[in-house]
């Protein structure tokens, strides 16, 4: 496992080892319509094959918000769930520390939010799950400094998650949502721990496809579990 900083390593793990198992449930914010920037693309696909990701969970304690409903108001009123999934767009700047707070998850836009969930605002949240996928391109990406990567992986932790799936590269959305597929049979069903899933599953990957990195490399898991 990986952690943006140093500093925040005892945080994730004091978190995790103190936090209640409230729930058993997943919360997922998938394909918001209308795209907030032009050029990002609908994820109908994604949307319409969420089940296989949802299955895995109790139905009572799944909470599936598409198109205009997956806003930032779905994330201020979710119910605590042991998993967030975010399947969505993102982009990360690495420009400098001011652009990179400005990195951010798409979402649908509201009257009171242009739909650009940035990495600025993310801690305030006070997001009420343990575990967040963040299932869109380069989410893992931001500013190298000496303090640790700025960018959106420290402030959802921020937020109040003790661990995060994410990606370093650009992902296509079939891709995405089979590797988000695949960790939760290793995992879920197959009794895996969840880092012990994600390096299965690439290493599972990588011998399926070994000359399409892009495929199966992308995926880490930063924070830490009990």
């Amino acid at each position: 496992m990986f952690a943006p900083s140093i500093a925040v390593v005892g945080e994730l793990h004091d978190r995790a080892q103190n936090r209640p198992r409230s729930a058993d449930g997943i919360t997922v914010v998938v394909n918001p319509e209308p795209m907030p920037e032009p050029g990002l693309t609908p994820l109908r696909w994604t949307e319409q094959n969420i089940g296989s990701i949802t299955r895995h969970f109790p139905p009572e304690q799944t909470e599936v918000h598409a198109r205009s409903a997956a806003t930032r108001d779905a994330l201020l009123a979710m119910q605590p769930s042991r998993v967030l999934y975010l399947a969505t767009h993102a982009r990360a700047h690495d420009e400098s520390v001011e652009r990179a707070l400005a990195s951010y998850v798409a979402l649908a836009p509201t009257p009171g939010h242009d739909g650009l969930l940035r990495a600025s605002d993310v801690h305030r949240l006070h997001l009420p799950a343990e575990i967040v996928i963040l299932g869109a391109c380069e989410t893992g990406g931001g500013r190298a400094t000496g303090d640790g990567l700025i960018g959106l992986s420290r402030s959802f932790l921020a937020a109040g998650p003790s661990c995060l799936v994410l990606t370093i590269t650009e992902v296509l959305e079939r891709s995405s949502l089979e590797v988000v597929h695949r960790i939760h049979e290793e995992w879920l069903e197959r009794g895996h721990a969840l880092p012990a899933a994600v390096r299965r599953v690439q290493a599972e990957l990588a011998r399926e496809f070994p000359d399409q990195p892009h495929l199966w490399c992308t995926f880490l898991v930063h924070g830490t579990l009990m």
